[in-house]
Formats: C-alpha cells, structure tokens, sequence
C-alpha cells in the first residue's frame, strides 16, 4: 500500500514538473510569428485609437464604419519618397484627407479641436528614423498648408504619439498625424505643403534646416 501511494505521489510530482517548466506553447510562437508578418505586411500600419481603422479604405469614396464611428476616403497619396533632415529619415506611408462623423463616445475628444459634429481632416502614417548614434530634437510636421490656403502647426496635431521630441541614437518611432480642416475639403483640396523642424542636437547645433515637402492629391 505504501509503495503505491510513493509511486503515485511521485508520478503526480514529475507530471506537475513537466507542466511547469515545458516549453512555451506553440499558440505563443504562432501569435509572436503573425504579428510579425503583420508588421511586415502592412508595413507598421498601427490602428488609430480615435477613428475608424484606415487600413484597408483604399479607393477614394469608400467608407467603414465601427464602434468609433464611420470614415470616407475623400482623396489620397501614397507615392511620397523618404524626407531625409540631417540624420533624421522620414517616411511616409500614406496620406489621406478623410471625412469623418465620430461615434458620441468618441466626441469628448474631438471637441477639444472642433465643435462640428463631422468633419474633414488630414492624416498621415509616419515611421521616423534616427539613423545617427546622437540624440536629436526633431518635430515631423511644425506645419502644414492646405492648397485652399488653410494653415495649422503642431498644437493642432490631433494624434500625439510620441513622434516628436526627443530620437536618442538609432531611435525608430511610428504614428499617425492629423489635422481637423475648417473648410469641406472634398471638391477643392489639390494637395499640401508641410514643413520639418530643423534636426538640432543636445547642444542646440542644427544639424540641417528643416525641409518643406510637397504632397499632391
């Protein structure tokens, strides 16, 4: 009787020991390996947090709509190159002007920045490179310019993401910036005009002037 409580007790012990410290399951390996091809398949689209998710609205007049509301691509440009500002690298994913009517539990938000129920805005995706081994103060759009000559600068960026300010050497950063219009931008908008900050170290030297870059719709 004894022998076969031992025998069991044991059993039990190397049972929990193989339990406890086997591998990860391969449920784990699979989700780590999807999400990279994610990354490399939507070349690191992030879902924004305020509006319906982009991605996929790719013909100009297509609409989604979710629980953050619904969003119409009213124009688009995607062929941007890489804006280079000293050892600072930009790219461009994609800019959209989008027509956007915000689920009520959205608006809270937006109201810090419009009080209309609906709105066009300009967004664009942007992943930034410090390609340099020194930190760099840099700030991706300090302003931008409609063709219908509407302005609007930095404090009005809707998507505070944490892309600007501070790039500590080899620093990678991705977001999205956006920008309410105050104008209906459906049948006039051309395109825009945005302007860099200048790429400047710790001690304030510049390591090259800000660029102004050209989008065309």
């Amino acid at each position: 009787m004894l022998k076969r409580f031992i025998s069991g007790f044991l059993m039990i012990v190397i049972i929990s020991c193989i339990y406890l410290y086997a591998p990860e399951a391969p449920r784990n390996q699979e989700e780590t390996a999807l999400a990279q091809t994610f990354v490399e398949n939507e070349e690191w689209f992030i879902p924004n947090r305020h509006i319906p998710d982009d991605l996929h609205v790719t013909e100009v007049g297509q609409s989604i709509t979710d629980s953050k509301g619904e969003l119409t691509l009213l124009a688009k440009a995607t062929e941007i190159a890489p804006i280079v500002v000293g050892p600072i690298e930009i790219m461009i994913k994609d800019v959209k002007v989008i027509h956007v009517v915000p689920d009520n539990s959205m608006m809270d938000f937006f109201q810090a920045y419009t009080k209309k129920q609906e709105f066009d805005m300009i967004k664009m995706s942007v992943e930034i490179h410090n390609t340099s081994s020194d930190t760099v103060q840099f700030t991706p759009v300090t302003r931008l310019e409609t063709t219908d000559g509407e302005q609007k600068t930095e404090e009005d960026n809707l998507f505070l993401e944490e892309i600007q300010g501070t790039f500590i050497g080899g620093d990678v950063k991705r977001g999205d910036i956006g920008f309410i219009l105050n104008d209906q931008a459906q049948s006039t908008l051309q395109g825009i005009h945005i302007f860099t900050s200048d790429a400047v170290n710790t001690d304030g030297t510049v390591f090259e002037q800000g660029k102004e870059i050209e989008i065309n719709f």
